[in-house]
């Protein structure tokens, strides 16, 4: 079994270690993000290209969303609504039940 000594110098030891890893790391960071940068004008990447594309609203999001199965059918023109959004014009002042679907 380790002496808590030995135990105490190990953990110095790693945090030793882990001080010098993050040392060089934050070094060498700054040259890989130059070298990434320049390799992005260089090709005339994009974050899509990139694959790193994050939709800023809600909105943008919704657009990548599947289609949704329409539930609601006029029966004189045979337009279709999927309950989803503003209810359309044929719909007004009527039940909803008496276009569903089956």
């Amino acid at each position: 079994m380790a002496e808590p000594a030995e135990l105490e110098q190990l953990l110095k030891e790693q945090e030793a270690l882990e001080t010098r890893i993050n040392a060089i790391k934050s070094e060498q960071k700054q040259a890989v993000v130059n070298e990434i940068k320049s390799k992005i004008a260089l090709f005339g990447l994009s974050i899509a290209d990139l694959g790193l594309y994050i939709p800023s609203t809600s909105r943008e999001r919704n657009y990548r969303s599947k289609p949704v199965a329409p539930k609601y059918r006029d029966p004189e023109t045979g337009a279709t609504w999927a309950g989803r959004g503003k209810p359309p014009r044929w719909m007004a002042g009527r039940d909803r039940a008496e276009f569903l679907i089956p």
